[in-house]
């Protein structure tokens, strides 16, 4: 199952991209990622993971992912409660530590 999603960025490091909602994207059932900029020149890019979109562009923290949809099965990485949801690459790391020591 699908999950879409949408890139926030709150500072833009690069001063490419711009702030607010940049790009949105969908993470597909296998993990991998979606993500369509907003932003001129509107480009299409596929990640294999939610990980390696954020080491890319989550700027330590300036970028997070708000996801649209709640999470539908036990792989996926986080679960709506209520309000849209919300990732950051701490996140990612706190949840990748977590699992390690499990």
């Amino acid at each position: 199952m699908h999950r879409r999603f949408i890139l926030e960025r709150h500072h833009d490091v690069s001063g490419v991209s711009g702030t607010g909602t940049i790009a949105e994207g969908i993470s597909f059932s296998n993990g991998r990622i979606s993500l369509q900029w907003l932003v001129e020149p509107c480009s299409l890019t596929i990640f294999n993971s939610v990980n390696e979109l954020l080491e890319v562009h989550g700027h330590n923290g300036s970028t997070r992912i708000i996801w649209l949809d709640e999470a539908l099965c036990a792989s996926c990485n986080f679960t709506k409660l209520g309000g849209p949801s919300y990732a950051t690459i701490s996140d990612m790391e706190s949840e990748n530590t977590r699992k390690a020591g499990d």
